[in-house]
């Protein structure tokens, strides 16, 4: 039978052990190793052990920069009509519509009773953007109007409000700034006049 002795460093982070294996005794032999995860992988063949080098086990992480206390253009003013629209700012998914007086305002696309998108709903009297699940209506700030079959309370009204994301119009654009329910920090935007330049997907 073939014997020989092999010799295996092992790494971890701060130690470096020295381990000398049993004398191998062919395939099924048992290699104990400490009780540290090491950096060294031994996996068996037909007639040797062979070393893998593999990184150590780390936890996933992902670092995203989303800059949310900025103004961004959400669309152009005349594709704010009578109907909901849909958009994702930085992340945030947002719901713009037109209140009865025509002033743009943006909530979060989600209704805080079942989290459907409220994009999917449509603009019913008084400008108010009523959910396509359940019919309630919320206005331009947020604030849960109706709740079809709730007699007027304003128990537990908190939770009903829908977070809002402050709106200016000007230059021909729909600016949104995206951190929900606060108070812009941002200077005024200036006004572009003719400079302004709008350029079309595909143009």
């Amino acid at each position: 039978m073939h014997k020989e002795r092999m010799k295996l460093t092992v790494f971890s982070v701060d130690h470096e052990y020295l381990l000398l294996t049993r004398q191998y005794a062919g395939p099924g032999a048992e290699l104990q190793l400490p009780a540290f995860r090491p950096m060294i992988r031994i996996s068996e063949g037909s007639t040797m052990l062979q070393e893998k080098l593999v990184p150590p086990e780390t936890k996933a992480h992902v670092s995203v920069a989303r800059l949310r206390r900025f103004w961004y253009v959400a669309c152009q003013s005349e594709e704010l009509a009578r109907k909901p629209l849909a958009r994702t700012v930085v992340g945030v998914p947002l719901v713009l519509f037109r209140d009865a007086s025509g002033k743009a305002a943006a909530l979060l696309d989600r209704c805080p009773h079942r989290n459907v998108p409220l994009s999917l709903g449509r603009i019913v009297a008084g400008g108010r953007l009523e959910c396509a699940y359940h019919g309630w209506q919320f206005e331009a700030g947020g604030r849960c109007a109706l709740v079809p079959g709730l007699l007027v309370s304003r128990e537990h009204e908190r939770e009903r409000r829908a977070p809002s994301a402050a709106v200016r119009e000007q230059g021909g654009l729909v600016w949104v700034y995206p951190e929900l329910d606060a108070v812009p920090d941002a200077p005024a935007l200036r006004a572009a006049h003719d400079r302004t330049r709008v350029c079309a997907r595909g143009a």
